[in-house]
């Protein structure tokens, strides 16, 4: 009988510890559960800006839970995860979950998400919040549209 409360016992303590999976991302809850609409994308190779009024189709970045995020390319969904440290930020494993043709937007969902791999800083200011390139250039700005996307 002790052998096997001893079994159970660490069968608990081994399933507590790797549940617990949070990769020391301690400002996740800082970005996780909030939306964001893109306001501006910056073409790093021709530090061309292309501006997102009201009214235009969506752009958003979705921080879910833990490490994932989600994106909304105009009419297309797209997936991945995040890391973080510090202000330090990393989007990995982007992958089309939609395919849906949008015309004429093609070209800002190609843009939007390679922007998303050159990212490596962020800064939040307000309710901005401002992505940065490796070498402090500004490639994406959003504004907060809502917190609480649990969804």
């Amino acid at each position: 009988m002790k052998t096997i409360v001893k079994i159970v016992a660490f069968l608990c303590v081994f399933l507590v510890f790797s549940c617990d999976n949070d990769n020391g991302n301690i400002q996740d809850s800082e970005l996780q559960d909030t939306k964001w609409k893109v306001i501006k994308i910056v073409e790093k190779t021709t530090a061309e800006e292309t501006l997102f009024p009201a009214g235009e189709k969506n752009f958003e970045l979705i921080f879910k839970i833990r490490d994932k995020f989600q994106i909304l390319n105009g009419c297309n969904y797209s997936y991945g995860k995040y890391e973080m440290n510090g202000t330090e930020i990393y989007f990995t494993e982007i992958g089309p979950a939609t395919m849906i043709y949008c015309e004429p937007i093609d070209d800002f969902e190609d843009l939007f998400i390679r922007a998303l791999g050159e990212i490596k800083n962020y800064k939040r200011q307000n309710n901005q919040l401002i992505l940065i390139s490796d070498k402090n250039e500004i490639i994406l700005e959003y504004v907060e549209t809502n917190k609480g996307t649990k969804n």
